[in-house]
């Protein structure tokens, strides 16, 4: 085939209503589609920076510019002007090629040659990327490809007709597919999860509050992965990303399809059931719950158990989102510490507590600031009655409210208080003690509890320096005493955090010792100097052989390593005694002496 044709100008062209002739350059057939790719990756990249902000200019930015684009580019091309400006050419030649596969995919006559006889491109070669262009008698011409198109269009020996039907031409319908692709997109990336394809948190949350606006039933689970962190960090953050994936299939497969499934983030994952009670949730939670546990991860082959944590809950009164995701991370955070792999549904008399405690912890400060809190001491004596050394005393905690003291350690710790309420018992401790020099003429040292909070707390070792800067207290009269559960759980912090206090003189105890599994153990690693036995072996060892030969264990053992030792929960002359013939060191409780004020003992001296 042979087209052959004088080129009408531009105006000429562009006059003709049924006619569009796109003026083409030489840029780069990917130029459009390479601005469409950017301007959806600068929304996706503001997404995933979780800059919600600039996300919603992106979108913005980018109907506006579908918009724009639909409406100048048409306009410009209808009135024959001249399009400078370079990134316009670009977008309109690689709109040309877009125009042009898409006259190959429809079934109307959308070429025209220079005579003004029809054609249409058909059949696209998959081996040579040819497309066949046939006249109206479907008798085929030729075969060019979109390169030889466009410059056929660019010679005007060929136009883009617009539809018979009287329909948007191509090219608008082109731009608009284009346009509208994009935007599907990105609002897919806005409202789904990146790695798996799940529904994401802002979603979900979206559906929760739809359905709380009902009145059917309706109930939610919250999955957590039981200790991801040991096989991303074993085997690597790609195997962790396969097996969020691995999990968010099971999830699809194994819930029903009616169901609301999201990935929250992280290793949490949710589901909504509609027209579903708590119970049915339940079933169906096991069946997840079970089905993942059977279904083991494979990484480079290797099989990793991977179990479950899940939480269920019902649709309550009321239509507060909130409260539903509060309930559903109480229940799965109660079915982890029921020992994870399984399903707790929730249970408003098992918050209760939880919500207490909350409450309390929120309280910390405020008990702190009106000094409703206040210091007693306990004498820590020889367990030789005979001895002429001073006693020993330790710092006691009690509350000047009607607040339980053990509830208020209890939200102090579970809600990472207990470092504030420290560091005040430290204060206070230090600053009174240094008004009254003459407590050291009656007291060998003093005892000062520290929290695992604050065990964990960096800034620990400089605020007790900076308290010995600050008030003359000769470290040789502090000790510092730490529970065994709390120093075993970051032993090397803990040993490292003794040894820099023990160089200035401070002496340490492990109090609580012998209830851990590996006490012995972890007993050689703690460079403590003092032992402190556990009252629970103490209470009873008048009348259980079991408890005797624990204290006598222990007593033996730490004597073997160089430690004191200190019983507790001393409460008569008869275990005092008893105590006291098996080798004990110090002995502590009741049957010693009675706490009192720390003020009073002050001012006594």
């Amino acid at each position: 085939m042979r087209l052959t044709s004088s080129t009408p100008s531009l105006a000429q062209t562009c006059a003709l209503d049924s006619v569009v002739q796109i003026p083409l350059s030489r840029a780069l057939a990917q130029a459009f589609s390479a601005l469409v790719a950017e301007l959806k990756d600068s929304a996706l990249q503001a997404f995933s920076n979780q800059d919600a902000h600039a996300f919603e200019e992106a979108v913005k930015f980018c109907d506006r510019f579908g918009q724009q684009l639909v409406s100048d580019c048409l306009n410009t091309i209808h009135r024959g002007l001249s399009l400078k400006s370079g990134l316009a050419q670009q977008l309109l030649a690689g709109l040309e090629k877009q125009a042009l596969v898409a006259c190959s995919q429809a079934e109307e006559q959308l070429l025209v040659d220079a005579h003004g006889q029809a054609l249409q491109l058909i059949s696209r070669s998959v081996d040579t990327g040819l497309y066949a262009l046939v006249d109206g008698k479907g008798a085929e011409l030729a075969h060019v490809s979109i390169d030889e198109l466009s410059e056929l269009v660019a010679e005007g020996l060929l136009h883009v007709a617009q539809a018979a039907s009287g329909d948007q031409g191509i090219i608008q319908r082109t731009l608009q597919s284009i346009v509208g692709h994009l935007y599907r997109e990105v609002a897919h990336a806005r409202s789904h999860d990146d790695l798996t394809g799940l529904l994401n948190r802002r979603s979900f949350e979206d559906a929760v509050e739809q359905s709380l606006m009902g009145t059917r039933s309706v109930a939610y689970m919250i999955v957590q992965i039981d200790q991801f962190s040991l096989l991303n960090s074993h085997v690597g953050v790609l195997a962790g990303d396969a097996c969020l994936k691995h999990v968010a299939q099971l999830l699809q497969q194994t819930l029903p399809e009616y169901c609301v499934v999201a990935r929250l983030g992280g290793v949490e994952f949710a589901a909504m059931i509609p027209q579903c009670d708590e119970a049915g949730a339940g079933e169906l939670a096991e069946n997840l719950r079970a089905c993942v546990e059977a279904h083991s991860f494979e990484w480079q082959g290797q099989s990793h158990s991977v179990t479950l944590s899940i939480g269920v809950v019902e649709r309550a009164g009321g239509n507060d989102a909130a409260k539903v995701f509060s309930r559903l991370y109480t229940a799965s955070n109660l079915a982890k510490e029921s020992g994870r792999n399984r399903v707790n549904r929730y249970s408003a008399s098992a918050d209760d507590p939880r919500v207490g405690l909350l409450t309390i912890a929120a309280r910390v400060d405020d008990i702190i600031q009106r000094e409703e809190i206040s210091l007693r001491v306990q004498q820590i004596a020889r367990a030789d009655s005979h001895s002429f050394e001073l006693p020993h005393y330790e710092l006691l905690l009690v509350m000047d409210n009607d607040l339980p003291l053990c509830d208020f350690i209890a939200a102090a710790e579970r809600y990472t208080r207990m470092s504030r309420v420290d560091r005040w018992v430290l204060t206070t401790a230090f600053s009174q003690l240094e008004k009254a020099p003459n407590v050291w003429q009656r007291c060998a040292s003093v005892s000062i509890n520290l929290s695992g909070n604050s065990l964990n707390d960096e800034g620990l070792l400089g605020f007790i320096e900076g308290l010995f800067q600050r008030y003359e207290i000769d470290p040789k009269r502090i000790c510092f005493e730490i529970t065994e559960t709390t120093a075993v759980a970051n032993l090397a912090q803990v040993a490292a955090l003794i040894h820099r206090l023990q160089a200035l003189g401070c002496k340490f105890a492990l109090d609580d010792f012998g209830v851990g599994f590996s006490s012995f153990h972890y007993l050689k690693h703690l460079p403590v100097d003092i032992v402190k036995i556990d009252g629970s072996f103490v209470r009873e060892i008048l009348h259980s052989a079991n408890d005797l030969a624990m204290v006598r264990s222990i007593n033996d053992v730490a004597h073997a390593l160089g430690r004191l030792t200190v019983a507790e929960y001393v409460e008569n002359p008869e275990i005092w005694q008893l105590l006291s013939d098996v080798g004990v060191d110090f002995v502590q409780g009741y049957g010693v002496q009675m706490p009192q004020s720390f003020r009073g003992w002050l001012a006594a001296a």
